[in-house]
């Protein structure tokens, strides 16, 4: 029965890794939405160097289409990172949950 109950806590631990790598991702992802939104178009640092404001105007217009099929492409990112990191949550409380029925069963099996 004891290895019963390692088993299920072996299993239980790998859910708990798996669900730290999902949080790892998460943050991953939320740090670099966080400093796509603090960057400036490269267009606002060399202003003073250009002299052609049509090309500036052209050339923020570009970063600004960047930034935001950027900002969309991070955000389906984490939308699926938040959706495995549900199933994850889930998952590893039935492992947890096999891990505590599997305690308790050895816990009387003991006592018997």
């Amino acid at each position: 029965m004891k290895d019963l109950v390692d088993l299920t806590q072996m299993a239980w631990q790998a859910k708990q890794a798996e669900l730290q790598s999902i949080r790892r991702r998460e943050a991953l992802i939320r740090d670099a939405l966080h400093a796509l939104k603090d960057r400036q178009s490269p267009a606002f640092q060399t202003e003073s160097e250009a002299g052609d404001a049509g090309l500036l105007a052209r050339a923020d217009l570009a970063w600004q289409r960047w930034k935001e099929r950027e900002s969309r492409r991070l955000n389906i990112e984490l939308a699926l990172v938040m959706a495995e990191l549900a199933e994850g949550k889930a998952r590893t409380k039935r492992a947890f949950g096999r891990h505590q029925v599997m305690q308790k069963l050895a816990q009387k099996i003991d006592h018997i």
